[in-house]
């Protein structure tokens, strides 16, 4: 047998382990004179004070069983209860309390779709007729079992009295009981005599919330019955008949499946409506199903270059999507406008082109209306077109840096600059090397720009790639010899100044024999002049270059350099 002892602050039971030594100690420490029995005694009575303290400070209390109850009687008063059924429930109930012992106490809570206290535990004579009108449409028996726990009071044993037809529609009944059974509450159950009341109705009709135009929408109508009989069940679609079924129904839930194709684009209602030959309310005889159709599926390409996307743009014509081509900066910019399309295709737009109120809204297209976006590659994608550290970085599974240096492949560059004395005009002069400015116009060296441009080059590059330096006017001279990159001796390097004639084949001529043997994985060569140079034999160390697998970028800062410059880039 064990006591029904509580603690409320349990915690303070250690304290009575010092509290014993402490009185021990003293008891042994006290003088001897007197006789052991009146010693033994005054150790047990202190010992019984220091436990009387300890238990007080942590809240003990013994709980005597209680000789009272208490009852709270739920009655079910949702659309599925008969008058009549309900009527012979209070009666039962009344019976109950006339029959209650002096001191025992009774209440009422009233439910259907939400529960409701009728009367609060009290000793009763006579139980009057509920007058509470909770919302009939539904029985949620989980409420009315939690509201009931909440209002039993205190120090009496605790039952409750469900009078229903057990029909629950929350789901949760079976844990709300198994809760208040836990809290030593005791539950009946008292159902109405007349179970074999007819009762057909619709419980639900489920259905996929979209479609597209051609695809087929699976419905799936649920239906209860509490009786054997036989019923027609319609289902319609926007007001229309869309298919009829003759039904056979037994006691308990009928699943009835329908497909239907879905025809045109827009938001349709689907009703599905049984008619039994024996029932008793009208009201439940219908559900809705919202489905929202639409039209095929919408992709918007953007791109500048519509022979390179003229493949793509084909297949995914062919594959029934229908598809709007803009030009790269004609992305939308507002949510609005996206939300018209499916997916989008940005097909070699750089970051610039799309803005970064598109950018934004992008990222919101795709994170919250979970549409598709896809970025291919090219010279203006991903890193290479300003995208690091932007909202389609964040919304790409990509990330726009090589974030594992392991398997990025080992760099050896050579920036060969022009610094001949055209280089040290202002951008702004004119196409021809002989112009002056008589404008007066102000503005910065070409040779400068040059430079800022190599070390624009040596931020994007790894600590561990290579990098080097040849200037060159008449002769190639090595500003900064190829090696691991140094900021600092690059910055020292770079303080040549704009001088001399022009001879480019000595500066790539350089830059070539320096590479060949540089065991780098990827080489390449970056020239930067106005271009005011033809003589050497280009096409035989573009030849070798090729063979090498050593790769040139040409940038030029004149116009005078267009056309050397783009037939070394294009061979």
């Amino acid at each position: 047998m064990t006591l029904p002892i509580g603690l409320s602050d349990p915690v303070w039971l250690w304290l009575a382990i010092p509290a014993v030594a402490i009185v021990v100690l003293g008891w042994l420490g006290a003088s001897r004179t007197l006789p052991m029995g009146r010693r033994v005694a005054s150790l047990v009575i202190r010992l019984v004070l220091v436990a009387c303290l300890v238990l007080s400070l942590a809240g003990a209390r013994l709980a005597l069983p209680s000789d009272r109850l208490s009852v709270v009687f739920l009655l079910d008063a949702s659309a599925s209860m008969l008058d009549a059924t309900r009527e012979e429930l209070v009666e039962w109930a009344r019976d109950s309390v006339r029959e209650m012992p002096e001191g025992d106490t009774a209440g009422v809570v009233v439910f259907g779709g939400n529960a409701l206290v009728d009367r609060l535990p009290s000793e009763l004579d006579e139980l009057s007729e509920p007058a509470s009108e909770p919302v009939v449409g539904a029985t949620d028996v989980a409420a009315a079992v939690r509201l009931a726990a909440a209002i039993f009071p205190a120090g009496s044993q605790q039952r409750i009295v469900l009078m229903s037809d057990g029909n629950d529609t929350s789901g949760e009944a079976e844990e709300a009981i198994a809760a208040a059974a836990a809290r030593g509450m005791r539950l009946d159950v008292v159902t109405p005599a007349d179970e074999s009341a007819a009762e057909v109705l619709v419980d639900a009709v489920d259905a996929q919330p979209g479609a597209r135009v051609g695809e087929t929408i699976e419905l799936t109508v649920r239906l209860r019955s509490t009786i054997t009989t036989t019923a027609t069940l319609r289902l319609l679609a926007d007001g229309a008949t869309v298919a009829t079924r003759e039904l056979d129904l037994e006691p308990g839930v009928t699943t009835v499946p329908f497909a239907v194709t879905a025809a045109e684009p827009g938001f349709h209602v689907f009703r599905a409506v049984i008619e039994p030959a024996e029932d008793r309310f009208g009201e439940n005889n219908a559900a809705d199903a919202y489905v929202l159709v639409t039209g095929e599926p919408q992709v918007l390409v953007a791109t500048d270059d519509a022979t390179r996307a003229a493949d793509l743009i084909a297949s995914l014509g062919e594959g029934s999507l229908e598809v709007t081509v803009v030009a790269a900066g004609g992305v939308p910019s507002s949510l609005a406008s996206l939300a018209g399309y499916d997916a989008i295709v940005l097909d070699n737009v750089n970051a610039d082109q799309l803005g970064a109120d598109t950018m934004a809204a992008l990222q919101v297209y795709v994170r919250d209306l979970g549409r598709g976006l896809v970025m291919l590659g090219g010279r203006d994608s991903f890193g290479a077109g300003g995208y690091l550290d932007t909202p389609i970085e964040e919304t790409l599974p990509v990330y726009m840096t090589v974030r594992d240096r392991e398997r990025s492949p080992d760099v050896a560059m050579v920036a060969v600059v022009d610094k001949s004395g055209s280089m040290a005009d202002c951008h702004c002069t004119g196409d021809s090397r002989d112009n002056a400015n008589p404008s007066g116009e102000r503005g910065f060296e070409k040779v400068d720009i040059a430079k800022e441009a190599i070390l624009r080059a040596a931020e994007a590059l790894a600590p561990t790639d290579q990098l080097g330096v040849v200037a060159f006017d008449q002769n190639a001279h090595w500003a900064v010899r190829t090696a691991p990159i140094d900021f600092g001796a690059l910055g020292n390097g770079l303080g040549f100044e704009a001088d001399g004639n022009t001879n480019i084949f000595a500066g790539l001529q350089a830059a070539y024999d320096d590479l060949i043997d540089n065991p780098a994985t990827l080489r390449h060569i970056i020239l930067i002049t106005d271009g005011w140079s033809t003589h050497g034999a280009y096409d035989d160390l573009l030849e070798d270059m090729q063979a090498a697998g050593i790769t040139l970028s040409t940038i030029g800062t004149g116009g005078g350099s267009a056309q050397l410059l783009r037939r070394l880039a294009e061979d």
